[in-house]
């Protein structure tokens, strides 16, 4: 597979998963990291993971959260995973 069709592939991927996510911002946390290199893969359990383009912590959020506390808590695990990205 060439790297153009491997990279339209991931972005079909990381359509599919965004679309997935139920709470609107921590789907924009999300395409906005994946927009800064970070990657998006789903788990087999109904969880997304996002890792850093470095090859760090990864950081899970539910594909469909409970509540409000879902986006606090992805947003405080990728500011304690990668503080110097000073995310608000």
């Amino acid at each position: 597979m060439s790297m153009a069709a491997q990279a339209e592939s991931a972005a079909l991927t990381n359509r599919r998963i965004l679309r997935g996510i139920k709470n609107a911002q921590t789907r924009e946390r999300i395409r906005t990291l994946v927009a800064k290199g970070w990657t998006l893969s789903q788990t087999g359990k109904g969880h997304v993971r996002v890792d850093p383009p470095n090859g760090g912590r990864p950081v899970f959020s539910a594909l469909s959260s409970g509540d409000w506390r879902d986006y606090q808590n992805f947003r405080a695990a990728v500011r304690r995973a990668w503080p110097e990205l000073g995310i608000d």
